[in-house]
């Protein structure tokens, strides 16, 4: 699947297409009732695993996946979802949408700061506007930004080999995501979201909403490539194998069209024997 995303995005780019530009990450439940690595899933009411596609929005190719378990939180999935996209897209990748399995503050800051990406998410009712820090020094206290908590927390490493007096601030929030430090990152990026939503909903969720292309990707395996219907054996090894062969088989169609200069509905399987 590796080889076939590298070969795809590169036959787009001799087409000018920038495959992967546009990404959108999701899952999907793929029920296995009879299964024993099933796991029954309150929200779905069925007995499941997960999968997890990244793919271009522009064209609905697939460019990662990754088969979980049917509970496992979603959160943690993302990073490698984007790291297994930027092995054929890297180049390409500039925006990316995720709903709110996905939008805990580590991968909003890496996201936006590891792999540059312009970030569109799901606006949690319980976030606060304009998060800001305490800090209290001689008796009283100070309110920081998180650009000023940035520029504290980066400071305390004032003695490790790599820091850098003059750093700017983005290189900053490169450093602490590094360290493994994500929160007063993930607010730089958030704060304003959160207020663009405030101050006009609709533009934020019309934007927000594109990620339905991501969800249409899930459902056009189910309903053509019998991603849940047509899986060879029992076991999460058979399972991870069958959703790769479904995502190769899109991939293979969208080869064959780009090889032919054809750069429209790449993946369409409809009249394919």
């Amino acid at each position: 699947m590796e080889l076939f995303c590298i070969k795809v995005v590169g036959d787009g780019k001799k087409l000018g297409l920038k495959i992967g530009e546009k990404t959108g990450t999701d899952s999907t439940p793929i029920e296995i009732p009879h299964d024993p690595d099933g796991t029954y899933n309150g929200y779905y009411k069925k007995k499941m695993v997960k999968m997890h596609i990244t793919s271009d929005y522009d064209h609905n190719i697939p460019l990662a996946k990754q088969v979980c378990g049917g509970t496992e939180d979603d959160n943690q999935y993302l990073e490698c979802m984007l790291k297994k996209t930027a092995v054929s897209a890297e180049e390409n990748m500039d925006e990316t949408w995720f709903d709110g399995g996905y939008n805990c503050n580590k991968n909003i800051a890496l996201a936006h700061v590891e792999f540059g990406l312009t970030c569109h998410y799901h606006i949690d009712q319980d976030w606060r506007k304009n998060v800001t820090y305490e800090h209290s020094f001689g008796g009283k206290t100070f309110i920081y930004t998180p650009e000023q908590k940035i520029n504290y927390l980066y400071r305390k490493y004032w003695n490790e080999p790599d820091y850098r007096k003059d750093a700017s601030l983005e290189n900053m929030m490169k450093y602490l995501v590094k360290k493994g430090v994500h929160d007063p990152v993930a607010m730089y990026f958030r704060n304003p979201c959160v207020a663009a939503y405030e101050e006009c909903p609709d533009g934020v969720l019309d934007v927000y909403h594109q990620r339905n292309h991501s969800e249409g990707v899930n459902s056009y395996m189910k309903e053509n490539l019998g991603l849940e219907t047509h899986i060879n054996g029992k076991r999460m090894k058979n399972i991870d194998l069958h959703v790769t062969e479904c995502c190769i088989v899109l991939l293979a169609v969208a080869l064959t069209r780009l090889q032919h200069g054809i750069t429209e509905n790449l993946c369409s399987v409809a009249y394919l024997t």
